[in-house]
């Protein structure tokens, strides 16, 4: 029984060793694979091999273009039959305030809606203060 337990043991440190190793490569391949995008390291590579290189960056370059486009196409495809939909509501939305116009508390009709155009003048006051309680003081007036 204590031999297995060795034997348990030693079998999950040597697992642990490989895993590590494993992890260790992964990420040597991955540092190199950017070193070379980044076009570090290139002073050993022969004009074959730096063609080479090159000709596979220009293809996934094409990629990454060819899939934003089809994800902008999406999007705007998307964006299109939103504004249908909400053209249709507008419109449906338009056509009721049209028939019906919305009627007061007191059972008197609404003034149709329009748009204010123009300048709206308004009053104001100054105070220069704490806000005071009761009515207010004017203190342009003195």
């Amino acid at each position: 029984m204590q031999q297995w337990k060795f034997e348990a043991a030693h079998m999950a440190e040597k697992i642990e060793h490989l895993e590590l190793s494993i992890r260790d490569v992964a990420s040597f391949r991955t540092h190199h694979f950017f070193r070379e995008l980044l076009g570090e390291s290139l002073d050993s590579c022969s004009i074959e091999e730096l063609e080479h290189r090159e000709n596979h960056l220009e293809q996934s370059l094409s990629n990454i273009r060819e899939r934003k486009t089809q994800l902008f196409m999406e999007q705007i495809e998307q964006l299109k039959e939103e504004k249908r939909i909400l053209s249709e509501e507008n419109a449906v939305f338009y056509k009721k305030c049209m028939e019906k116009p919305q009627q007061l508390t007191n059972g008197e009709e609404a003034a149709p809606y329009h748009y204010i155009t123009g300048d709206v003048e308004v009053e104001t006051e100054l105070h220069i203060g704490r806000p005071e309680k009761g009515p207010t003081r004017n203190l342009m007036q003195g």
